[in-house]
């Protein structure tokens, strides 16, 4: 752990300490839950933690904070604190000092800090959900005045900012939180089966929604040594946070943390009292809510110009790639089931739609059908991204409609496969889930061919790992996680010492967390 994540742990004990003593329910979300499936503890680069509760929990817990303070702790909420920019509460340490741009300026305190999230009802109808969550955005970008809270453009979000500056004259700033929350808070808790979160600092244009079943009770989960409570469906919980692919430990570049200057020994105070008073705060204030609205009414009234240029890049993508592929080549690979060699065709057009602009403005460049039909399959058998594939054909990609149905098909086999080995964590399940894909279909299958491999090692059966080694090693690159661990597991038995150069190999190229923490659990055993 480092030094922040020492601290942060330290403070999630206290509070754990506080529920439990006052019968206030909650588990650990966001990057916690990933990294108790993951790595038993903090996910390495993470250097916040988050709790959720619902808001009867939450507001109890807020109560049980003002009328037992702790010394040294304070709670910072828009409910204790009028000059709090947030509309979630910050459990922190005046002790310490974090430094970021959300706190860096007013009477809140600026410590190392717990994030402390509430739920609440969602409407079942989808188009009265949508306008509630729409509404809900609005309110955040109104209630806090230093900076844009939604990172990219919302369809309805400033409209509904602007309609919110309109009351403002009539109802005061107060009077217009109020007026906004009756939009989005009037869904009762027995009238819902899913919750949203009151939190609005996502990377995408939405607020996340959850299934209600995962606040149905906590289970206490191995974390950094104690034992901290989780949602009882914790896995499934992190899939519908974090998508199909929840297991997958992300590149580098996509490892966010806080832009932040954090101090164990200097408490935020020092910061205030020198810095603070050299700047006129109602200045500060109005030069800041300006920008704020600068920055909503641009995004808002260049996003379709801007999109249009975007639309023309995808056009001329589209055009190099008509020039660079060969449709008649390419259905002549793919009936010879020549993937691999496929992926090698398909690199340019792969590296084209990694061009994060063409995500931004939801659009993408789209290739022949006849040639889209066989990438989108290439995608699912040989690289096992099928949740991508599934993303792509849902929001972009126009296929005939027997292609989709087809694909849609492998995908939700796939899919089923996951969520066994996965979620469900059951070895009769997931080999159900891979008999009922054999049915379906006899070719190779990234997700299901893994799969099954991983249980031949999960049950030390040499010669089962031995055959499907040999028939995956035929068709996907060497160094997968479950080829290399099958080849640890065989290297092992036969006393090859390379088993130790394997594993590490595995430990420096895997990108499977749940596969790596069942390795160092020592679910396959191996030593290291």
């Amino acid at each position: 752990m480092t030094e922040i994540q020492e601290y942060l742990l330290k403070l999630t004990l206290e509070i754990d300490e506080i529920c439990t003593e006052y019968d206030i329910d909650y588990i650990l979300c966001g990057g916690a839950s990933l990294g108790a499936e993951r790595n038993g503890g903090f996910l390495p680069w993470d250097d916040d933690l988050d709790i959720i509760m619902t808001e009867k929990n939450y507001h109890k817990f807020l109560k049980v904070m003002q009328e037992h303070p702790r010394e040294g702790r304070v709670v910072e909420s828009p409910e204790t604190n009028p000059e709090f920019p947030l509309h979630f509460a910050k459990y922190m340490s005046v002790e310490t000092c974090a430094l970021v741009r959300t706190l860096g300026y007013g009477n809140s305190s600026g410590g190392i800090w717990i994030d402390i999230f509430y739920l609440s009802p969602v409407s079942k109808d989808p188009e009265e959900a949508k306008t509630m969550l729409e509404w809900y955005q609005a309110y955040c970008e109104f209630q806090n005045r230093r900076y844009p809270e939604v990172a990219h453009y919302a369809p309805g979000l400033t409209k509904k900012f602007r309609k919110a500056l309109r009351m403002s004259r009539f109802l005061g700033y107060q009077g217009t939180l109020k007026w906004m929350e009756k939009k989005f808070n009037f869904v009762k808790e027995e009238d819902c089966d899913r919750y949203f979160i009151h939190h609005c600092l996502t990377p995408i244009p939405t607020v996340k929604t959850y299934s209600k079943k995962h606040l149905e009770h906590a289970v206490r989960m191995p974390f950094e040594g104690h034992m901290l409570p989780f949602s009882w469906t914790n896995r499934e919980f992190c899939r519908e946070a974090y998508g199909d692919s929840w297991m997958m430990i992300p590149d580098l570049v996509e490892q966010d943390t806080h832009d932040a200057i954090y101090d164990t020994s200097i408490p935020y105070t020092v910061f205030r009292n020198d810095y603070m008073q050299m700047l006129d705060k109602e200045t500060v204030d109005k030069d800041l809510f300006e920008y704020k609205k600068a920055e909503l009414y641009y995004k808002h009234d260049f996003y379709d110009s801007n999109r249009s240029v975007t639309v023309l890049q995808a056009m001329v993508d589209e055009k190099e790639m008509e020039d660079t592929l060969d449709v008649s080549e390419l259905q002549a690979l793919a009936e010879e089931r020549k993937w691999g060699e496929l992926n090698e065709r398909f690199a340019d057009y792969s590296q084209a739609l990694g061009n994060r602009i063409y995500s931004t403005y939801d659009c993408f460049p789209e290739l022949d059908p006849a040639e889209m039909e066989i990438y989108l399959e290439m995608l699912i058998r040989y690289r096992g991204r099928w949740a991508y594939a599934d993303k792509m054909m849902q929001k972009y990609f126009h296929l005939p409609e027997h292609a989709v149905t087809r694909l849609k098909k492998l995908i939700d086999h796939c899919r089923t496969v996951s969520i066994a080995r996965y979620d469900a964590r059951d070895q009769e399940q997931t080999r159900e889930a891979i008999a009922a894909f054999r049915a379906f279909d006899s070719d190779y299958c990234f997700e299901v061919d893994m799969a099954e491999l991983d249980l031949a090692c999960k049950q030390q059966d040499t010669e089962e790992i031995r055959k499907l080694l040999d028939r995956c090693l035929r068709f996907y690159p060497e160094e997968t996680e479950e080829i290399l661990l099958g080849t640890a597991i065989l290297q092992k038995q036969s006393g090859d010492p390379a088993v130790q150069d394997t594993l590490k190999t595995l430990f420096e190229t895997g990108h499977n967390g749940v596969l790596l923490m069942d390795v160092r659990k020592g679910l396959y055993g191996l030593s290291i």
